[in-house]
């Protein structure tokens, strides 16, 4: 049998050819149409194009799933979930996530192989790893690093070695007094011996409050990739010369760092995308059910109670037929903000459906769980969102249920679900307990709407859901 180092199953041309060209050397690549064809070949990654394949007659190894909007349910454990994007920079990132080493070899030829340490997708270990190698390498004895919100126009610290106060945030819009910030407008590196006579030679203000360099040397260098500032790293108090005898190429090096920052970036909002749902920016279905099985393991082992809310509104239809689906857009981002501020910081809240929502309150019973939901319809009630100056009215029927230390993580859904069919069958408008002693509803029967019911479904088809979290714990 054939082993290449990445499967990828898609009919797409655009995205082919988007991979084969950021395809690092020495690495092996097959592809084909269909999962069925894949037959004599082992991929050690296997990467599906959800629009060209299903699971079905899908090869064993470590999947990958390119999506547009859903990633499937049933994935085996370990799986992957990306938006499918033929953009070189994602592309890229999927290669760097098994072959880093060799993606940047392809590309930085003349690299101190030190230098292929700070490879990590992980933000926070990557800008660690930073800090604790890359002064001594250059020879300075401190660093900070600053990354650049493009949103709030600022630099952020995110990793720091001075043992003295320093600022956690730098606007941008102090280019004409901070020294690091007038750098990152300029974007070029900056090394000098004497930071007094730079600043006044770049015309810098003198700052409201002075925090000087402690030998009056510093090294500070924009980090920019693809034509973005992502951050700004500052070395200062020199100690001795490189630790390499040979020239260095600083600009190479902070040139891989950008591109190392930026690979971590992507893969931080990558990994974001594959739980939270885009317009909400609450989290997705499949989110909320892992939540769910690890949560109840957790309630099991330490005997807490643990209640769902089951959220719909009421005539969100008649909002989008009237003022349109951006009106109706609006009205779930006020709910879901709404839904947020009703909860406590280690509550789950998920959309499961157009206009459906559940929360997953740990730690609470169902006189805590009736409580959260009264104070949400209170405040559905009393501040109505107002789209182009038109005030629409948002109501919503909520079933409330405690989880009775017995049903499984789909008879804990049902249970949500038949409260939530109660209160709609009630007049709406309302919220309804279904206490942990009454029996299970059968699967779906009484499903007020589609979204619960297809999830429902879903958790039928799914083995793990059969298993009560008492034998797994």
């Amino acid at each position: 049998m054939r082993v290449c180092d990445v499967l990828l199953i898609s009919k797409d041309p655009a995205l082919c050819g988007a991979v084969q060209r950021a395809q690092p050397l020495g690495s092996t690549l097959r592809i084909v149409g269909d999962g069925a064809l894949a037959t004599g070949t082992r991929g050690t990654h296997v990467w599906i194009d959800l629009e060209s394949a299903t699971d079905e007659s899908l090869p064993a190894g470590p999947r990958t799933y390119l999506h547009h909007d859903a990633a499937p349910l049933h994935a085996p454990p370990g799986s992957r979930f990306v938006r499918k994007s033929t953009d070189p920079v994602a592309v890229e990132l999927l290669w760097s996530a098994i072959a880093p080493q060799r993606a940047s070899l392809r590309s930085e030829s003349g690299l101190p192989r030190w230098a292929l340490d700070f490879q990590d997708l992980r933000l926070r270990r990557l800008c660690r790893r930073v800090s604790t190698r890359l002064p001594g390498q250059l020879g300075y004895r401190d660093i900070s690093i600053y990354l650049h919100d493009a949103e709030m126009a600022a630099l952020n610290l995110a990793e720091s070695t001075i043992q003295r106060p320093i600022d956690l945030v730098l606007p941008m819009r102090d280019d004409r007094e901070i020294l690091m910030v007038a750098v990152a407008a300029r974007g070029k590196i900056l090394e000098t011996t004497d930071v007094a006579r730079t600043r006044t030679e770049l015309g810098l203000r003198e700052p409201a409050e002075a925090r000087p360099y402690r030998d009056n040397a510093c090294l500070i260098a924009p980090l920019i990739s693809d034509g973005q500032l992502l951050g700004v790293i500052c070395l200062s108090a020199k100690c001795q010369k490189p630790k390499h005898c040979r020239a260095l190429s600083k600009q190479l090096i902070f040139k891989f760092i950008a591109r190392c920052l930026l690979h971590a970036m992507q893969h931080e909002r990558v990994q974001a995308e594959a739980r939270v749902d885009a317009l909400t920016g609450l989290f997705n279905v499949r989110y909320l059910l892992e939540a769910m099985h690890r949560e109840l393991r957790r309630t099991v082992r330490f005997s807490q109670p643990v209640t769902v809310i089951a959220i719909d509104l009421d005539g969100l239809k008649g909002v989008n037929d009237r003022h349109g689906h951006a009106a109706g857009d609006f009205v779930l981002r006020h709910v879901s903000r709404a839904i947020v501020s009703a909860l406590r910081q280690c509550d789950i809240a998920a959309r499961v459906g157009g206009d459906e929502f559940l929360a997953l309150l740990p730690a609470t019973t169902l006189e805590g769980g009736r409580r959260v939901a009264m104070r949400l319809m209170k405040s559905l009630r009393e501040e109505s969102p107002a789209y182009r100056g038109i005030p629409l009215s948002v109501r919503a029927s909520i079933g409330v249920t405690q989880w009775n230390g017995e049903w499984n993580v789909q008879q804990f859904m049902e249970a949500a679900d038949r409260a939530l069919y109660d209160a709609k069958s009630a007049g709406r408008d309302q919220v309804v307990l279904r206490p942990p002693n009454e029996t299970p509803p059968s699967p779906s029967r009484f499903s007020a709407e589609p979204a619960m019911a297809n999830l429902i479904a879903q958790l039928v088809r799914r083995g793990a859901s059969d298993v009560r979290p008492s034998d797994e714990a």
